[in-house]
């Protein structure tokens, strides 16, 4: 994960990189500028976008990050 986590952040300078993961803990340690989370709702999926600092999407990927609020700080 760390040479995912630089090669990331190097990319980001230059290009846009769009990154479909189920771990949060890559989105978090590289820095995403936006960041989508779908949630299943009684079978039908519900998106919320925005980035690390919004606060209903720091609360959301809290709840899905390994290691939760701690690992975020």
């Amino acid at each position: 994960m760390n040479n995912l986590i630089d090669l990331f952040k190097e990319l980001k300078k230059y290009r846009q990189v769009i990154i479909v993961t189920h771990n949060a803990n890559l989105v978090v340690n590289a820095d995403a500028e936006q960041v989508i989370v779908a949630n299943n709702v009684k079978g039908k999926l519900q998106y919320t976008s925005g980035s690390l600092e919004n606060e209903t999407i720091n609360s959301q990927i809290c709840r899905i990050l390994e290691g939760g609020e701690i690992a975020f700080e």
